[in-house]
């Protein structure tokens, strides 16, 4: 089996951040039309909160607050007396995943936002 090069690996996080984009632009739609807000002002003004809920997610999780894991947990499992160079090696793919999380889910906040700022630039003209 080939290694995935830079290539493979940038077009399946752009397929993953693509797909997370439409998945945030349809359900701030959805939850708009239900709430009553149906003018593109209020769907702009929607997705930019969103977008910004989306990003202080991501802010949390890769500083280890509580919503995908506890940095302090694993800093000190690494360093603790019983711990072995092992453990240490266990624990690293875990934090890699909750950074990568973290950048994909930021970035696709960021998109977010400024997709809304966009079409509310739009909306006001």
């Amino acid at each position: 089996m080939k290694p995935e090069g830079i290539l493979t690996a940038l077009g399946n996080f752009m397929k993953q951040l693509a797909l997370i984009e439409i998945v945030i632009l349809s359900l701030v739609g959805l939850i708009c039309w239900l709430a009553g807000w149906r003018t593109l002002a209020d769907y702009a003004n929607c997705l930019v909160g969103t977008g910004f809920a989306i990003m202080l997610f991501a802010v949390l999780s890769s500083s280890g607050q509580k919503p995908i894991g506890d940095a302090r947990y694993n800093f000190a499992a690494t360093f603790s007396r019983t711990s072995t160079d092992d453990h240490a090696k266990s624990i690293m793919p875990y934090r890699d995943g909750y950074l990568a999380l973290a950048a994909i889910t930021g970035l696709s906040g960021l998109i977010a936002v400024v997709i809304g700022l966009i079409i509310g630039s739009g909306a006001l003209q």
